[in-house]
């Protein structure tokens, strides 16, 4: 922009020198905007507004000036407002900077409490904090906003559906999800056409705008056919995210990603995952790899899922306030790792992946909406109409950007998990021949059945001969054993055990098991002590429940995907201290309410590691050892 500046003033003066000025010149495609001349003052002032004008002239693209119609006058009128005028970072009240006459597409209003600050000049104008920076450029871009205000008269951008899509409306004009902590200008908050304008702003004149919103940059370049020598980029995309509980980034670049999928967990018992849950599949490739290809489907330990759940806050999920948008929706990234220990050995679910039919530029889409919605994600969570399915939805359909893509919202508008995978089968957007072989499903990667429950069958089997015929099933002897008897269990049996690594590896199988569920248990005693006692777990919330990302920010942070520089590395060592103190408190707590909670515990604890060390001993053919 510099450089756009410096020709600017040099091609002004030699106009000036030849005795012409830049708003005599006759092409509507060179100069669109005109400065009406305000009265009254003297001959130097209206250069520097004529050089205003040429400056916004010049940043406009060869397409957007020929797309007015008619040249624009500009004029300086009274809006009010103090003197001289201020911008309020903090977004408290407004200041009306322009606008666009009603009836009069031919002409914009700027506010004349700009003139004092435009006159002193680009560099010498006063400096803001927030916005674009100084009051020179904020008033270019206030001429510059209004004037995608003309171009977009009857909403001829605005109201079309890509957009729409883009920019985080729905077809109705209403706002899918509000960004504003993570916004340039909440004011493009206010319908899809102040979206439009403050969107267009910032892509001419902010050169960050490219990283820091690549999506919308994508569209809005396409859209206004602008070359890419015209809007001249001096920014490197930060590609980097942090998975949920580590902290070191991982990068999400699309050219080390093999595919896209669709990741389905099917249905559970609990009413919350009745219906599934929807999910994105990183197959991202392990960076000791030369080449991305299928063989990356075995870097399992590298890949990432893409996960939006609702947010509670009252440590127990409501009903009601899942369904009328009382909790924030929020995104997470896991490792695949840590999602099958989850769903196949806690929840006893099975999960399966569809690849998405993805070109090169369409996976570098997804990629890069992706990882703008880490950095500035901000949802309400509906349980029937903006919940997990929808959320990925909208991440497919970011691949395709300007392509006309028709995914309904399924029957009555409600989107679940398995009619996600309906409608993208059905719009072939995804390989379902992937899931026709079990087998090779499997193999492949694309199928993680849950086994666990066969081989806790197995194992439970094994233990009868121990138990005899006081547990019927597995499921009750889960549910009603304690450790304590299964560690008097273990104590009478040691004899036995030492002799049989099958016997021992069976009641290993199913104390890793009773561990898994006493600390699911552990969980919801926490929530039901949260809703006892709220006031104790009050100063905790925002550790509990903010929105992790953001917290890896600084305070000075700019809009959308941040730059290196505004990460801040300490945070996550403020939050390790938080969430000790937070685990010393819930743990006292906890004592006071359950004191058994403690015991059973600790025993589980040594169940497990006698067990662990006699079926090491019996490996090793080593001496016996007492529990």
């Amino acid at each position: 922009m510099k450089f756009i500046a410096l020709v600017s003033v040099a091609i002004f003066l030699f106009l000036e020198s030849a005795g012409l000025s830049a708003s005599d010149q006759p092409s509507l495609t060179d100069v669109p905007f005109q400065l009406d001349v305000p009265n009254g003052l003297q001959s130097e002032q209206v250069s520097a507004l004529e050089k205003f004008i040429f400056d916004a002239n010049a940043i406009l693209p060869r397409k957007l000036k020929a797309a007015f119609k008619s040249r624009i006058r500009v004029k300086f009128v009274n809006m009010g407002g103090a003197i001289p005028i201020e911008v309020d970072c903090n977004r408290t009240k407004s200041v009306e900077l322009g606008r666009v006459p009603s009836g009069a597409n031919n002409h914009i209003f700027l506010n004349q409490n700009l003139i004092p600050e435009i006159l002193k000049g680009p560099d010498g104008s006063r400096k803001i904090n927030c916005g674009h920076g100084n009051y020179y450029r904020t008033a270019l871009a206030s001429l510059l906003h209004e004037g995608v205000h003309i171009l977009d008269t009857d909403g001829h951008f605005s109201r079309q559906e890509n957009y729409l899509f883009v920019t985080g409306w729905s077809s109705n004009g209403l706002r899918r999800n509000h960004l504003s902590n993570r916004s340039p200008d909440a004011y493009e908050f206010a319908n899809p056409a102040e979206g439009l304008a403050v969107n267009m702003e910032y892509l001419l004149l902010d050169p960050e705008f490219r990283c820091r919103r690549p999506t919308v940059y994508k569209h809005l370049i396409a859209k206004f056919q602008i070359e890419s020598d015209e809007n001249q980029v001096h920014c490197e995309p930060f590609k980097s995210v942090f998975v949920t509980g580590e902290r070191k980034p991982v990068t999400l670049d699309s050219k080390r990603i093999y595919e896209v999928q669709y990741l389905l967990a099917e249905p559970g018992s609990e009413l919350s995952s009745h219906w599934g849950h929807s999910m994105i599949r990183l197959v991202v490739c392990d960076p000791k790899r030369a080449e991305v290809g299928p063989e990356c489907s075995s870097d399992t330990s590298h890949h990432l899922i893409v996960s939006y759940r609702a947010g509670a806050d009252d440590f127990k999920l409501s009903k009601w306030k899942s369904l009328t948008g009382k909790y924030p929706s929020q995104l997470h990234l896991l490792r695949l790792d840590s999602l099958l220990e989850d769903y196949g050995r806690i929840e006893l679910r099975n999960l399966k992946s569809f690849p998405l039919k993805l070109d090169a530029d369409q996976k570098e889409n997804v990629i890069d909406y992706l990882r703008e919605q880490f950095w500035t994600y901000e949802g309400k969570y509906f349980f029937l109409s903006n919940n997990c399915s929808t959320e990925i939805k909208n991440a497919i359909r970011a691949a395709y950007q300007d392509r006309q893509l028709a995914l309904s919202s399924g029957m009555f508008g409600v989107m679940t998990p398995i009619g996600l995978e309906n409608i993208l089968q059905k719009a072939d957007l995804i390989d379902v021949s992937v899931q026709n072989d079990r087998n090779l499903a499997i193999e492949k990667g694309y199928l993680f059945p849950t086994k666990h429950r066969n081989d806790l069958r197995t194992a439970f089997e094994a233990a009868r001969t121990l138990y005899g015929e006081k547990y019927k099933t597995l499921d009750e002897f889960l549910a009603k054993s304690t450790a304590k008897e299964r560690h008097e269990l273990l104590r009478s049996q040691e004899i036995r055990l030492q002799g049989n690594s099958q016997l021992t590896s069976s009641l290993l199988i199913l104390e890793l098991q009773h561990d898994r569920l006493n600390s699911k248990a552990i969980g919801k005693l926490i929530a039901q002590l949260g809703e006892s006692k709220p006031e104790a777990f009050a100063p905790f919330k925002d550790v509990l429940h903010a929105i992790p990302q953001r917290a890896w920010l600084k305070k000075d942070a700019r809009y959308g995907v941040p730059s290196q520089e505004e990460i801040d590395p300490c945070f996550i060592d403020r939050l390790g201290e938080r969430f000790r103190s937070l685990n010393n408190e819930i743990y006292g707590l906890l004592q006071l309410a359950y004191p058994s909670l403690q015991e059973e515990t600790q025993i589980i604890e040594g169940n497990l590691e006698y067990l662990m060390k006699v079926l090491h001993l019996l490996q090793s053919a080593a001496a016996p050892i007492g529990l």
